[in-house]
């Protein structure tokens, strides 16, 4: 949420998507000071569609769970899949294990040419079953250099090495800023470092 913030200050933004539940934490306060005031703030809702342009289309595919029973504040997020011509690129936000889940359960066209893990890598994130499912060619997982919590876990890490490539999984922690270009019929990824 505080990288959002800071995109919010730095760039124009013509729409903010936003999950409309609340918490009590200091940067949501600030969060919602700076939406506060944005004249396009929309609140998610599944299944609402985002026209970005006439060839760019972000679909909102959840913002809780469903079927399964997901406790978690981190499964409250938006997720969406933003799609342009033949390329797709599902953003997971904080989701979990327990949304992943979901989201396989409700039947959300999760299938996705780039995969933005979710929860930072956590070790409750990326399943091997939600993998398949998405089918990814690249997988982004950003984590800060000196995050508390060590992400990503290493064994998710693994999960995604084993089921794509070393070199098709891009960590921000480790490759620095993070770009996926496209031109509709493919997609390639340049980093930092």
């Amino acid at each position: 949420m505080g990288g959002f913030q800071q995109i919010v200050e730095r760039f124009e933004v013509d729409v903010i998507v936003d999950s409309g539940v609340g918490h009590s934490s200091d940067i949501y306060a600030s969060w919602g000071r700076v939406i506060g005031g944005h004249e396009r703030v929309i609140t998610a809702q599944p299944g609402l569609v985002v026209a970005l342009d006439d060839e760019v289309v972000l679909t909102i595919l959840q913002t809780g769970c469903e079927v399964v029973e997901c406790s978690n504040f981190n499964d409250e997020g938006v997720v969406a899949r933003l799609e342009f011509r033949d390329v797709s690129i599902l953003l997971t936000g904080d989701a979990t294990s327990g949304a992943e889940t979901d989201l396989l359960l409700t039947g959300q066209p999760v299938k996705s040419t780039v995969l933005k893990v979710g929860h930072h890598g956590s070790r409750t994130t990326t399943t091997e079953r939600f993998l398949d499912a998405v089918d990814p060619a690249v997988a982004i997982v950003t984590t800060g250099i000196k995050n508390q919590f060590g992400h990503p876990h290493k064994n998710m890490k693994q999960r995604l090495e084993s089921s794509l490539s070393e070199e098709a999984v891009f960590v921000t922690r480790e490759r620095g800023t993070v770009s996926v270009i496209t031109d509709g019929a493919r997609a390639w990824v340049e980093s930092e470092r």
